[in-house]
Formats: structure tokens, C-alpha cells, sequence
């Protein structure tokens, strides 16, 4: 599979490492989260064998003196996911609303809902990130995804001292830490120190409003985890 990175003009004279270190420097820690800030998830899948997961996630940080938010959507086939919650004996969807087998990572602003239901709706709808800064397909990062994920709600209800395998690049991402994505990246032959503008595998969105589309079946505000699953 060949990576290929999409990007908004903005950023082309960032690296990708430069870029990452911002995102998690905007994104914090999800576990450690402060009472000026808070994490809401969206997901769909996992829905076995053929699985697919979709992940968003949105900040929203709030103080005095400003109001930002920050998200990222992972997509992964979920068939890890799916294994691991069979072997607990949790029940999985036996239809996916989702096609199965792709994988990559998007980042952008916020996530918007693009149906009538509003996005605090915890019914199945669909959402939109918008303002899609950074966008990877191709990438081998599924297994990842879905530990990653696994692991981060467990920290985030169950023991927020949780370290979590420092390997895994989508969990320390989460945690605020962009090292072990770039180290993924860079070892799938992803030069993550030159300016996007000059790599050969990367190009400029047509349009700033191309961004993927979410089918959620369930919904978190804060740490209230409502999996569709």
C-alpha cells in the first residue's frame, strides 16, 4: 500500500513533524484532561469480521481569555478491535455501516454535524471534520488504532495513572506525545522532516472543504463513554 498525504495550503511549509508537535501541543493529554477543556469521542464499528472503525475525537478548550478546539479522525479496518472485544465476550454489530479495510488519520478543527439532529445527538448521525489541515491514507496503522484506543478509554475510566505501551503511536498522540507516530511514519518510508510543500507523496487538498465523513452509532461528552458497539 502507498502512503499519500493531503494537505491545506497553509501548512506546506510545515514538516510533518513540525505540524504533529503543534497538533499535540494544541490537543493536550486526553487521560489528564484540566477542568478548561473537554475531550468528546464519536465512534462507529467495530462490526464483525468484516470490521471497520471510525474514531473522532474533538477538544474544546474554554478560559478566559480565549476558546479553541482541535480534533482528529482515525480510521482503521478494526478487525483487532473486534477480536479483542469477541474475546471479552461483548457483543459486536453483524452489519457495518462502514466499508471495511481502510486506514489513515485526518486533522483538522472540529467536528460538525451534517444532519438535522445536532451534534450533542447521541443518535446515529453523521459528522464532518472540518477545516481538514493534514489528512494520511495509506498508512499500516489499524492494529495501532485500535489498541490505542482500547487503552485510552481504559486510562480514561479505569485508572487515568494508566502508562500504556509507549510504542503505540496513536495512545501517546492522545497522550500529547507525537514521537512514536513520526517514528511509524518514518519507518513506512515517510520523510517527516521535509516541508510538505516538496515531498513527492504529498499534495494540496483541491479544496479546503474535502474532509471525510463520520456515521457515528455512538457518543461520549467528557468521560462518559456511550460506545456504539
Amino acid at each position: 500500500m502507498i502512503v499519500t498525504i493531503k494537505y491545506q495550503e497553509k501548512f506546506k511549509d510545515e514538516t510533518i513533524s513540525s505540524y504533529a508537535q503543534q497538533w499535540t501541543t494544541d490537543f493536550g493529554d486526553i487521560v489528564q484532561q484540566s477542568c478548561e477543556c473537554q475531550y468528546d469521542i464519536y465512534s462507529a464499528g467495530p462490526n464483525y469480521p468484516n470490521a471497520g472503525v471510525k474514531l473522532a475525537i474533538q477538544k474544546n478548550s474554554h478560559s478566559q481569555t480565549q476558546s479553541s478546539k482541535t480534533a482528529i479522525v482515525m480510521e482503521s479496518k478494526g478487525i483487532k478491535s473486534a477480536e479483542i472485544m469477541k474475546s471479552k465476550g461483548i457483543d459486536v454489530f453483524e452489519d457495518s455501516p462502514l466499508i471495511p479495510g481502510n486506514e489513515g488519520l485526518e486533522f483538522g478543527d472540529s467536528l460538525i454535524a451534517i444532519s438535522d439532529v445536532g451534534i450533542a445527538d447521541p443518535e446515529s448521525h453523521q459528522l464532518q471534520l472540518q477545516n481538514v489541515q493534514l489528512k494520511f491514507s495509506g498508512i499500516d496503522i489499524s492494529n495501532d488504532i485500535d489498541v490505542s484506543n482500547i487503552e485510552i478509554f481504559y486510562a480514561m475510566l479505569m485508572d487515568d495513572n494508566h502508562q500504556g505501551n509507549p510504542n503505540l503511536s496513536i495512545y501517546n498522540l492522545l497522550r500529547g506525545n507525537a514521537l512514536p507516530l513520526l517514528e511509524v511514519l518514518k519507518s513506512q518510508g515517510v520523510d517527516v522532516n521535509t516541508p510538505l510543500k516538496d515531498m513527492a507523496i504529498a499534495s494540496q487538498f483541491d479544496v479546503i472543504s474535502d474532509a471525510p465523513i463520520i456515521d457515528t452509532l455512538g457518543s461520549t461528552v467528557g468521560s462518559e463513554i456511550l460506545l456504539g458497539v
